[in-house]
């Protein structure tokens, strides 16, 4: 009998019937050296998950630079912004 060192997670799979945990844990076993940690990354695989027609919940936020447009100039506190502050005390 070999020990299978390929498990799922405490708590996941609780809500599979007995014969879905059996081919569960028959396709850990097959698939052992897939599934073990550690191993190296693979470009075989994609992950994709149908969201139907939800938005995404996270976007990635590109960069303005990368969008085309010119960065934004600050403005310095000598420059003027179109209108000009009183000055107290000065005569």
């Amino acid at each position: 009998m070999s020990s299978n060192t390929c498990q799922s997670r405490e708590g996941e799979g609780e809500s599979l019937t007995s014969v879905q945990k059996e081919k569960f844990t028959l396709s850990l076993e097959s698939f052992q050296n897939i599934f073990e940690p550690g191993g190296e990354a693979t470009n075989i695989l994609e992950n994709n998950i149908n969201t139907g027609n939800c938005p995404p919940i996270y976007v990635p936020i590109i960069p303005l630079r990368k969008r085309g447009r010119p960065p934004k100039v600050q403005q310095t506190l000598g420059s003027s912004s179109g209108h000009r502050r009183k000055q107290r005390g000065r005569m």
